[in-house]
């Protein structure tokens, strides 16, 4: 088959917003697999003065556009250079570029791949996607950023890795996407199909990493007797000549907070009391808490939950903290230190809902973007947690129905074995995989909000324990806010009305020129919603909204996203279209408005 011919683009601009900023330079490479055909590059008078952040950014003065052509006459000159042998135009946030050019009224009557969304599906789990970073990350060469036609040809040898990447999916991921892209309009339809092209089938008899791993980990039991510890054991780790001195060597540095906080916890243990310790910088505070929890739990087989706020303590526990205690603990001879971490459980994926969901109805462009992101990071990933992929708003709201779910999932459902089955996924609910490890680990890691929720279920969240270290404590009383505020989040709204009627969008049905029948009784029966829904604006503020919650339980703090501009003022007219009267799933209408 002949090497297609692609067109990659950049812009730079006066600004973000296509109906306000100007063009004020194009770059445009023209190439077919590693062979570039022709280049296009030129300066365009923007007919207004370039922001002096522009100027720092990019290096484009007013002197250099000055006696450059205006953008009416260099749009024929761009559409020569896309030749009818062009399969597509691709550029790096493609949205942003081809939205300028529509404004000054180009359409290149051609897909359009966005190299952006290609990488976070084809690299999953990248610190960063933007343009700088990815070619940084692999090696390509981009001598001055900022530029158009070296972001250009950064972007085409980008796109060229991308479509190699692609070639080297599993067949039967690739077969997914087809099927499910077939009919659809997404615009990444035509480059899978490509890539599905010459696939080797042996690759489908490959089953993922996680299916292939087991924790063996029996659940800890449940109230034994405690074997009280001794201060003196952990006083012992901290010695001059101990353990942790033998382990780091020249880097160990004695430090007297450190032992005494390990001591207090020690103690606290043993008693089964209350300690709070305000630890400064510097005393090695994770340790301190660690080594002694690591110590009761392996002795007396009790687990210990270490709860935290923020992400990065949460890696550093487990990336460096409980190995170092591992090592520890092994080093003394004591028995193995098994320790996980357990989020939320919409978190973690479920591949029988997946399975569902894929199947019952044709996916829209968005939902194939998540579908393809799942596809590919599924046969990598060992968590099947979706912190590990990048999901923007829309998109999140899309998880929420292929995440584990507690009124549907359960092991008989869901725990079906690899078969070597065309699709090549067993059922799989990665939550109870993690609520498993979870029982049968002495530390189990959790971040404030789970615990929250763990208090709030009375206890049906995480596995029992009896011993709680909560660390980052000047967080706590802003997460438990968080955690019992109710949102209501625009980008869900949509989703969900966009999937209520049967015969099409019912946010268009209630707010368009012309509502269908299906909508007419649902709108007639709540008029409000609809006068509400029909002065949505673009920018979205949020408000604070007490809710009445359900009969038996307390009155909890959410917030609602109001509709215009200056919504403060607005807040009183929000609050009464949804009045005396309006009700829903059994729940009245928000009553105290704050602005």
């Amino acid at each position: 088959m002949a090497e297609r011919v692609y067109i990659a683009l950049d812009l730079e601009t006066t600004g973000l917003d296509a109906a306000r900023d100007s063009i004020i330079e194009i770059g445009a490479v023209k190439f077919a697999g590693d062979r570039l055909l022709e280049r296009y590059a030129t300066l365009v008078n923007p007919q207004r003065p370039i922001p002096s952040r522009v100027t720092q950014i990019t290096g484009i003065r007013d002197s250099d556009v000055k006696n450059a052509p205006t953008i009416d006459r260099v749009i024929p000159e761009l559409l020569a250079f896309v030749t009818s042998d062009v399969a597509a135009v691709i550029a790096h946030n493609a949205e942003f570029d081809l939205g300028f050019l529509r404004a000054a009224g180009v359409n290149f009557g051609r897909p359009a791949f966005d190299t952006l969304t290609l990488a976070s599906i084809l690299l999953p789990g990248m610190a960063s996607y933007s343009l700088g970073e990815l070619c940084a990350t692999l090696r390509i060469p981009l001598v001055d950023a900022h530029r158009a036609l070296d972001d250009a040809q950064a972007t085409g040898q980008l796109f060229q890795l991308l479509h190699e990447q692609a070639r080297l999916l599993p067949a039967h991921t690739l077969r997914l996407l087809c099927d499910s892209a077939e009919g659809s309009d997404w615009p990444l339809s035509s480059f899978f199909a490509d890539a599905a092209n010459g696939q080797d089938p042996a690759l489908d008899a490959l089953p993922p990493r996680w299916a292939l791993s087991s924790d063996d980990w029996q659940p800890l039991a449940e109230h034994t007797p405690a074997q009280l510890l001794p201060s003196a054991i952990v006083k012992e780790f901290f010695a001059d000549e101990g353990p942790l001195a033998v382990q780091l060597g020249a880097r160990y540095e004695h430090r007297a907070g450190q032992v005494a906080m390990a001591a207090r916890v020690m103690e606290a243990l043993n008693l089964g009391d209350h300690l709070l310790i305000e630890a400064g910088t510097g005393t090695g505070k994770s340790l301190a808490y660690l080594l002694p929890a690591a110590l009761w739990s392996v002795t007396n087989g009790q687990r210990v939950v270490v709860a935290t706020n923020t992400i990065n303590l949460q890696d550093q526990l487990l990336a460096k903290d409980i190995p170092q205690v591992q090592a520890l603990l092994s080093a003394a001879g004591h028995p193995p230190l098994r320790a996980a971490l357990l989020k939320g459980r919409q978190h973690y994926l479920c591949t029988r809902r997946l399975r569902l969901w894929r199947t019952n109805h044709r996916l829209s462009p968005v939902e194939l973007t998540v579908l393809a992101k799942v596809l590919v990071w599924l046969p990598h990933t060992l968590t099947g947690d979706a912190d590990e992929l990048t999901l923007h708003s829309a998109e999140r709201a899309i998880w929420l129905r292929i995440c584990s779910d507690g009124g549907s999932c359960t092991p008989e459902r869901c725990e079906r074995p690899y078969d070597g089955t065309a699709e090549g996924v067993p059922d799989r609910d990665f939550y109870l995989a993690a609520r498993r490890r979870a029982e049968g680990s002495h530390i189990v890691v959790v971040n404030h909000a789970l615990l929250l929720a763990d208090l709030a279920n009375e206890g049906r969240v995480l596995p029992p324990y009896e011993h709680l270290v909560v660390d980052e404590t000047h967080r706590l009383e802003e997460a438990a806010t968080d955690q019992l505020t109710y949102r209501v989040e625009w980008p869900l709204v949509q989703y969900l009305l966009r999937r209520l009627l049967p015969d099409g969008d019912l946010l268009a049905s209630c707010t368009g020129p012309r509502r269908s029948a299906t909508s007419r009784p649902w709108c007639a029966g709540c008029p409000s919603l609809r006068v509400w829904l029909s002065t949505r604006p673009c920018a979205w503020t949020s408000l604070p909204v007490c809710w009445p919650h359900l009969p038996g339980s307390r009155t909890r703090c959410g917030k609602m996203l109001a509709t215009r501009r200056g919504c403060a003022s607005t807040a009183p007219r929000v609050a009464s279209r949804f009045g005396a009267g309006s009700r829903s799933n059994g729940m009245s209408s928000p009553h105290v408005w704050q602005s």
